[in-house]
């Protein structure tokens, strides 16, 4: 089956070539994993010309600068040969933002062209979306529903009185007899 739909899709793209640009002044660096980023970027000729007529200079190369966000440690630089292209970054970045230039070198003088915005990764922890609430009931439905958070105490969190008070209107509403449960879905279901 999976033969099949790559050799439908390979048949559908003969002839079809992908165009070398989009006439779109660019430059994107974007994370792969803590030590590779992809960088890849689209220099018009209008750009181009237009600063270096600025420049007064005839012809230059194309360079593309590397560095870290917040410290501007530049981790890597390397010319271009062409005004499309991509390449590999391997630095070890230990998930640290970087960014990406592309200018004229002249003269041992970098002029910037473009800058891209930052590659950043996505967060090693989870991020909160307030107090996390799980319920327990006893037997009765009448019985206190305890809160995570209150390790061994049993102690009622903030936010779980409201979930309280809205799991007993709703054992109410459907008569509900002991040892009966609801999920927080329909509780936020029932609420909303």
């Amino acid at each position: 089956m999976e033969q099949k739909v790559g050799k439908e899709a390979e048949k559908s793209l003969e002839g079809k070539n992908l165009p070398k640009g989009y006439n779109i002044d660019t430059i994107v660096i974007m994370p792969i994993n803590a030590d590779m980023n992809f960088v890849y970027w689209e220099i018009t000729d209008k750009l181009l010309n237009g600063r270096l007529r600025e420049l007064n200079i005839g012809s230059a190369e194309l360079m593309i600068r590397i560095f870290e966000r917040d410290s501007r440690k530049e981790v890597r630089s390397f010319e271009v040969k062409g005004r499309v292209g991509k390449n590999y970054i391997k630095y070890p970045a230990s998930f640290r933002p970087l960014v990406a230039e592309i200018g004229i070198l002249k003269n041992g003088e970098f002029s910037m062209l473009l800058k891209s915005k930052p590659a950043l990764f996505p967060s090693l922890e989870t991020s909160g979306t307030g107090d996390e609430v799980w319920m327990e009931k006893i037997k009765d439905r009448g019985d206190t529903v305890w809160v995570s958070g209150s390790e061994g105490s049993r102690d009622m969190a903030s936010s779980g009185i409201s979930e309280r008070a809205a799991l007993q209107n709703y054992y109410e509403e459907i008569g509900a007899g002991p040892g009966d449960s609801a999920s927080s879905e329909i509780l936020r279901t029932k609420n909303s």
